[in-house]
């Protein structure tokens, strides 16, 4: 009988030697990037070879020791995503997920009949509805300022009672909205469907109509139930199949159906994206728990402008890191690519021409966009994310000063905000009416940023700027400040300048190559990988009045 082969001299270094060496094997530079069309992870030095794990099968023991080594020494990369066979999937799921909040919002907001003169919408709440509503979202002020509003009498506008509550609420309590975090509005929205169903308030069908029901659904406007299905199975963050897609937009009305799958009104060339989060997600829940332990570190690069309201998406890995608190995510926010999107650029472009000037005023729509990525990021810890377990990173490498630049003005921003909130003599109301009013937290966040309070998990990789002087904004009266505002010389010096005109192109082919590109090879029927010199060529052949000022 032969006698079994000596022991490997690795087994006969100690254990923690032998960890060490497992580390020093399976550690990669640049750590894993997943490969979205494969379904794998790819090591960043080589995306185009498998991961090497010989050393994993050489025998029982080894492989035991080394289970899952490979994961916790390796960060793991996600990008946003985006191909010809799923760019349709992507704009669907925006199109299904933008007309449910919209339905939303209509069947809350007012009674409707239809052709038979019957009413499908909701009669008006009664006070326990707003109630219940109000204890499950408790920091919602509005909602609080509306039960006690009740107590009084229904509210009026223009001398007519409005038709119900809620309609009131979002219009009239705030200019535009809640100006709650837009996630959280969404979430209240189906919430007050979900309490009205679930509480009898709902009388859309009488008997009379429950036969035609079946041809209403398909024809006419969803009902309440069909929006309740489709948002607590098609979440903002996820990757759906055609036939997830399929079975929501038949929960849709024909309109609505006939756009959602009809491709030719999907903008030719234009490219949808996945978000980084979404791809993420999408990879954690497809891989078995025992597996997912021993991700460490996720790091996220949200370079493109994706569908779905991306600035949400972080909320999706929050029952991952409940069950694994050593997993830690980084997701880092494109600045010039993702939250200062082509029309703020080329609005800026329009307004350089016009003017003959290299200043571009500071527009409130860029402030809004850089708030709702940093409230979505504050609103995590009370969803449920734990402290240590998420960071926001916003990257502004492609233009450090610029970005500074433009940070400096929401820092002015936010003291306004703040000057206004603590004023005494404003309600809440017209606190939120304010023209000045940017979002819930975003004095707390700009503060945080610069190192002066808490959400110490939003940061920037440039200078924020400092925290302005709240007092000596609060000691100018309100009707000043909107003079000011009005000033032509105040309105230049909140300009920002970009002094080179090749800095101008320079961004613009940050926007518009890849995706030219893509649309130069699919009208040439090809497929592969990148070429600068295409890329250049259909650059050039695009029609477009900006790129070679």
């Amino acid at each position: 009988m032969p006698s079994p082969p000596p022991p490997s001299p690795l087994l006969k270094l100690p254990r923690e030697l032998r960890d060490i060496i497992y580390d020093f094997y399976v550690a990669i530079d640049g750590g894993y990037v997943y490969d979205f069309r494969a379904g794998k992870l790819r090591g960043a030095d080589a995306p185009d070879r498998p991961i090497d794990l010989a050393l994993t099968y050489t025998c029982r023991q080894i492989t035991a020791e080394m289970r899952g080594v490979a994961l916790s020494a390796n960060t793991i990369h996600f990008r946003t995503y985006s191909a010809p066979d799923v760019n349709l999937i992507a704009w669907q799921l925006e199109q299904v997920l933008e007309q449910c909040s919209y339905e939303a919002n209509a069947q809350l907001a007012k009674r409707d009949y239809n052709e038979r003169g019957i009413s499908y919408h909701y009669p008006r709440f009664n006070k326990s509805v707003y109630e219940q509503l109000s204890c499950r979202f408790p920091d919602c002020q509005p909602l609080a300022e509306l039960v006690a509003a009740m107590d009084k009498g229904p509210p009026t506008r223009h001398g007519q009672d409005l038709v119900d509550m809620w309609f009131w609420l979002r219009q009239n309590d705030c200019q535009g909205g809640w100006f709650e975090v837009p996630s959280v509005e969404r979430d209240i929205v189906h919430s007050a469907l979900k309490i009205a169903c679930d509480s009898g308030h709902v009388d859309f069908w009488d008997v009379s109509y429950r036969n035609h029901l079946e041809d209403f659904h398909r024809s006419h406007r969803m009902t309440p139930y069909d929006i309740l299905d489709i948002v607590s199975t098609l979440m903002p963050w996820a990757v759906p199949t055609q036939q997830e897609i399929i079975s929501a937009v038949n929960k849709q009305d024909k309109e609505v159906s006939n756009k959602v799958l009809c491709t030719g009104r999907l903008s030719r060339g234009r490219r949808y994206y996945f978000s980084a989060a979404a791809v993420a997600v999408k990879f954690l829940q497809e891989t078995p728990s025992s597996t997912r332990s021993f991700i460490r570190k996720i790091i996220l690069h949200e370079d493109r402008v994706s569908v779905a309201w991306p600035e949400c998406h972080a909320k999706g890995f929050i029952p991952f890191c409940l069950e694994h608190p050593l997993l830690y995510i980084e997701r880092q926010v494109d600045l010039w690519h993702t939250i200062i999107t082509q029309e703020e650029v080329t609005d800026w472009l329009e307004f350089r021409l016009i003017s003959d000037t290299q200043g571009w005023p500071f527009p409130d729509e860029l402030c809004y966009h850089i708030s709702d990525w940093l409230e979505e990021a504050g609103e995590l810890s009370r969803a449920g994310m734990p402290p240590q377990s998420f960071r926001l990173v916003v990257d502004g490498s492609a233009a450090p000063e610029k970005a500074s630049a433009v940070f400096q003005r929401l820092q002015e921003d936010a003291a306004v905000q703040e000057a206004i909130e603590t004023s005494a003599n404003l309600s809440l109301r017209q606190k939120r009416r304010d023209s000045d009013w940017v979002s819930l937290h975003f004095p707390e966040i700009m503060r945080g940023l610069a190192g002066n309070g808490a959400f110490s998990f939003i940061r920037c990789n440039f200078n924020v700027g400092d925290v302005w002087d709240v007092a000596s904004i609060r000691n100018t009266p309100l009707g000043s400040r909107r003079e000011i505002n009005e000033n032509a010389e105040y309105r230049t010096s909140r300009s920002l300048y970009m002094p080179d005109q090749s800095n101008c192109k320079t961004l613009l082919r940050l926007y518009y190559d890849e995706d030219h590109h893509w649309r130069y090879l699919q009208e040439d029927g090809q497929e592969g990988n990148y070429d600068s010199d295409a890329t250049e060529r259909c650059f050039v052949q695009v029609p477009y009045p900006y790129v070679n000022m």
